[in-house]
């Protein structure tokens, strides 16, 4: 092992560079099943259309040959705002607190306690009413889907999710790294630990410095289905909100005795010297640039197999490492006779809201319908054919479409096309297989996808959206998730014991959750089990 050090010594690291329900359902069911349509162009001048959004870092606004090209499409002339993507919510809380609103609004999440506050205080419009006359937005959704744009306490639409296609969450892994040490890739927790350990003492990277870490992390709370952490659950018999134990019984991550097990192996982990020391200072993506600059060789940020082929991840890591390989780890067994498990709410990715400031709805809402035809999630997925890509083909069981690229067109759809600037991230419900660099990398990403369907257990749940008492929690405890955070950043980094870690848990955090729990009891029982 490479030089000695304290528990928890911090290293000289690289430089980063970091540039009502019913009534919704009702709307919806009666509108799912239309057939799209698409817009006819009628003469009329091009709407102004104002949009903040996030974007890809690569991703360039200004002389896009894509983005003129929807706006001929769908007779439009956007303006687009995209703050950097790391302080996205940041940014767009000021935007939302400024009273200058544009007209389309991109969340990243539709669970998160501000999406909620906005709609409350009347700066996002309902949508329900609008359904009826949005065939594409209606086609491309499902019920389930829909749910995830509804503000509980009101029962109504306040977003269009963005449909996505399956989840199938885990971690990316530096390949070339395992190689190197002689490693295989983890399959259980146990293993996953020795990995690390070998990623931080062990010179990875061969550059003869002590500069790396196993993995780092942004938060140690997927409040409540997200996903960045469910490449640990299953080995710690960990469940999502809605997936009921052995008795039946459902509840919130935090109310299991398994999250007291993961969050002691975090700590574990850190006292080992494993864990990069400053991930509780890691805000957006910046854990994803660590592992993309070689800091850290665990990457688990919303991390899927695409991630490995696509994406910023992707080019990231190849840009700062050339001969970097990315390998993909599935959701962690307890040990090597237990089962590995992702449990997921119906797909969906963040979602578009319109602003109670939007003068003109009606055409506003005609753009976002035509972003759900095929030719607006067409030229928004893929862009223009010749410029970004040159054709795609479908795998025979219809579930990938796969890329192909000719000269440029692979670095052009860097800068021209962004999988966040989509409004459906699926092309005819198909996971888009972007990796465009060899037809190998494709075999592979199609290998690893089959692989997780045949070995993860996959379970699907509702969204926590179903829930009122959910929304009128965030609504009045808008902190209630980062003081969590807090609890536990302190006692991972050793500044409170596990008994006063538990206390907040058990005694001040939990119990907030009484009437979530409850309800969500009362849903599983009535409409799951």
């Amino acid at each position: 092992m490479m030089g000695d050090r304290n528990m928890n010594g911090t290293k000289s690291m690289k430089r980063v560079v970091c540039l009502s329900m019913a009534a919704v359902l009702a709307v919806s069911t009666a509108a799912c099943g239309k057939k799209e349509t698409e817009t006819d162009g009628n003469g009329e001048a091009p709407a102004t259309i104002r949009i903040v959004t996030s974007v890809d870092a690569q991703f360039q606004v200004d002389n896009n040959p894509v983005i003129e090209a929807i706006e001929k499409a769908a007779n439009v002339k956007l303006e687009i705002e995209v703050p950097p993507i790391n302080n996205y919510l940041d940014r767009l809380n000021v935007i939302m607190a400024s009273g200058e609103l544009p007209d389309i609004v991109f969340l990243q999440e539709t669970t998160d306690s501000s999406f909620y506050k906005w709609a409350d205080d009347g700066l996002l419009i309902p949508l329900d009413e609008y359904l009826p006359s949005l065939p594409n937005v209606t086609a491309n959704t499902t019920e389930e889907q829909l749910k995830a744009g509804v503000v509980p306490a009101s029962g109504k639409l306040y977003a269009f999710p963005r449909p996505h296609a399956e989840n199938f969450n885990g971690a990316v892994i530096r390949q070339d790294w395992l190689d190197r040490l002689g490693l295989e890739l983890p399959e259980t927790i146990e293993e996953f630990e020795e990995v690390a350990t070998a990623f931080t003492f062990d010179d990875p990277d061969g550059d003869g410095q002590d500069n790396t870490y196993g993995f780092s992390m942004t938060n140690v709370n997927d409040n409540y289905n997200y996903n960045n952490l469910s490449v640990f659950y299953s080995a710690f018999n960990i469940h999502k909100a809605f997936s009921p134990d052995e008795n039946g019984k459902v509840t919130i991550i935090q109310d299991q005795p398994g999250y007291y097990d993961m969050i002691d192996f975090f700590r574990r982990m850190y006292e080992k010297g494993v864990m990069d020391p400053e991930w509780y200072t890691n805000q957006g993506y910046a854990e994803t640039d660590k592992f993309k600059f070689g800091q850290t060789g665990i990457d688990s940020l919303y991390i899927k197999p695409v991630s490995l082929f696509s994406t910023d991840v992707y080019t990231g890591t190849k840009s700062a490492f050339p001969e970097s390989r990315l390998g993909f780890i599935y959701p962690l067994k307890a040990d090597e006779n237990s089962q590995s498990y992702y449990e997921t709410p119906a797909s969906t990715w963040g979602g578009y809201a319109v602003s109670s400031s939007c003068t003109q709805v009606e055409r506003v809402l005609q753009f976002i319908d035509w972003c759900y035809s095929k030719e607006g999630r067409t030229l928004m997925n893929l862009g223009v054919q010749g410029i970004t890509y040159d054709s795609y083909t479908t795998t025979e069981d219809g579930t990938l479409a796969k890329i192909n690229y000719k000269d440029e067109q692979y670095e052009n759809s860097l800068k021209y096309v962004s999988k966040y600037f989509t409004f459906i991230t699926a092309l005819d419900g198909m996971r888009l297989v972007a990796v465009g660099d060899s037809p190998e990398n494709q075999d592979a990403y199609i290998n690893m996808e089959t692989t997780y369907r045949n070995n993860v257990q996959m379970a699907y749940i509702p969204t926590i959206q179903v829930l009122t008492s959910y929304s009128a929690l965030m609504k009045d405890n808008p902190e209630l998730g980062s003081k969590l955070d807090e609890a536990c950043a302190k006692y991972i980094i050793g500044n409170s014991t596990r008994e006063e870690f538990v206390n907040y848990v058990e005694n001040t955090y939990v119990p907030q959750f009484a009437d979530v729990i409850a309800e969500m009891q009362e849903y599983y029982d009535t409409n799951l089990k």
